[in-house]
C-alpha cells in the first residue's frame, strides 16, 4: 500500500547456491530506538542477518532478537582522548580497536557482504572499507555536519526511519535516501479503540532510557487535575497510589502497549520509539524534548507541533501545572496520526535492506 509521502521499496529475491551471505546490523547501544528498530525489521527479512551490539544492549538483543548476536566490547576509552579528524567518535585508543578489530571478525565469521548502521558515521566509513554494501540510518535533527555527510555519500542507501512531512528540515535528501515512515513493536496488533471520553482520565508518563531530566520527587505524592489518573513507566522508582496522590510508577515494563491502551493522553520526551509507540495507538500526545546530540529531540518535537500531533514543552512539568497542558493536549486531532504512519514502515524498511543486499 502506498499513500502519500511514503516511499515503496522492491527488492527482488535472487536464488544463489550454497550458504547465503549475511547482513551485518550495527546497533547502537546508547538508549532503545536503535534495538527497537531491529526488533521490527529482522522479521520482515528474507536474508540472514547477524546484529553486533555493544554492552548497553548486548543481553537485550539476545533475549529478543531471531538471530545471532555478537556482543561488542565499549569503544569508551578508560580515560579522555581527543578525536583527531573529521570524526564524531574515532580516539586513538585500545577501546576502538578492539571494537573495530570485533566487527570485522563477525563480518568474516558470518560471510557478510552488506551491512545496516544504526547509528555511526565510522562504522558506515568501516564497513565500506571492508568492503560492504551499506544501508546508513539517518536520524532526526540537525545532521548536516561534514561527517554525517561523509557517511551519507558513503552508502549505497540512507534509510530515514520517518515520514518526509516530519523531515522537512532536511535539504540534502538525494535519489539513495529512503522515508519509509515510522514504526512501532506493536504494529502488527490492531490499534486500540479510543474510549469515549469520561470523567476519569489517564495519563501516561514515558520515561525514556536515553537519559532524562525527568524528576519523579515530585509525582509521589501529587494529585494532577480534577479527574486525572497518572501512571508511570520506565522509571527506576516504583509506588503505589496512596489516599493523598493520582500517580503510581510502574518502573519498565515488558507489556507497554496494554499500557498506552489505557491512556488518555501521553507525557514522554521526543525519543523516536516511543512517538512511534504513541502514534500507532493514536494518543494525544505532549513532549518534552530532551538533550541529544545534533538537537534529535528538539528538531523532531518542532516537526511534531507543526503537524499538529503534539504539545511540547520546554521542561518537564510539575503535576501541578498539569492542566492547561492536558486541556490542550485532549483536543489534538489523533486521527492525523495516520497522515504519517500507515503500519508498513517496517516492511518498507526490510524491502530496502533485501533490495541492497541482493544487489
Amino acid at each position: 500500500m502506498t499513500i502519500a509521502g511514503f516511499v515503496d521499496v522492491a527488492g527482488v529475491a535472487v536464488g544463489s547456491p550454497g550458504p547465503a551471505p549475511s547482513v551485518l546490523w550495527y546497533v547502537h547501544d546508547v538508549g532503545s530506538g536503535h534495538l527497537s528498530r531491529a526488533r521490527a525489521v529482522i522479521p520482515h527479512l528474507s536474508c540472514p542477518v547477524v546484529v553486533a551490539v555493544g554492552p548497553g544492549q548486548a543481553r537485550q538483543a539476545a533475549r529478543t532478537l531471531p538471530c545471532p548476536v555478537v556482543a561488542l566490547p565499549s569503544d569508551v576509552p578508560d580515560r579522555a582522548v581527543a578525536t583527531v579528524g573529521p570524526w564524531h567518535h574515532a580516539p586513538s585508543d585500545g577501546a576502538v580497536r578492539r571494537r573495530a578489530s570485533a566487527l570485522a571478525r563477525a563480518v568474516e565469521d558470518f560471510g557478510c557482504t552488506t551491512a545496516v548502521v544504526d547509528v555511526s558515521a565510522e562504522v558506515v566509513v568501516l564497513a565500506r572499507l571492508l568492503g560492504l554494501r551499506v544501508v546508513a540510518v539517518r536520524q532526526s535533527g540537525q545532521r548536516d555536519d561534514p561527517t554525517h555527510r561523509l557517511a551519507h555519500a558513503t552508502a549505497e542507501r540512507v534509510w530515514v526511519p520517518q515520514h518526509r512531512a516530519l523531515e522537512r528540515h532536511v535539504d540534502d535528501a538525494d535519489d539513495r535516501w529512503c522515508f519509509t515512515g515510522a514504526f512501532s513493536r506493536f504494529d502488527a496488533y490492531p490499534p486500540p479503540r479510543r474510549r469515549p471520553a469520561s470523567a476519569h482520565r489517564h495519563l501516561v508518563v514515558a520515561v525514556g532510557a536515553g537519559g532524562t531530566d525527568f524528576d519523579d520527587r515530585a509525582w509521589r505524592t501529587a494529585s494532577l487535575p480534577p479527574g486525572w489518573a497518572a501512571t508511570i513507566a520506565g522509571s527506576s522508582a516504583r509506588w503505589t497510589r496512596s489516599s493523598g496522590s493520582t500517580v503510581a510508577s510502574v518502573g519498565v515494563v515488558d507489556d507497554f502497549g496494554a499500557l498506552l491502551a489505557s491512556a488518555d493522553a501521553v507525557l514522554t520526551s521526543a525519543g523516536w520509539g516511543t512517538v512511534a509507540d504513541v502514534a500507532w495507538a493514536r494518543v494525544p500526545l505532549v513532549v518534552v524534548p530532551e538533550a541529544r546530540p545534533f538537537d534529535e529531540q528538539q528538531v523532531r518535537a518542532r516537526a511534531l507541533e507543526a503537524a499538529g500531533l503534539a504539545v511540547v514543552l520546554p521542561r518537564w512539568p510539575a503535576p501541578d501545572e498539569l492542566g492547561p497542558v492536558l486541556d490542550a493536549a485532549v483536543v489534538l486531532d489523533v486521527s492525523r496520526w495516520d497522515e504519517v504512519r500507515d503500519g508498513a514502515g517496517a516492511q518498507r524498511a526490510a524491502a530496502l535492506i533485501d533490495g541492497v543486499h541482493r544487489a
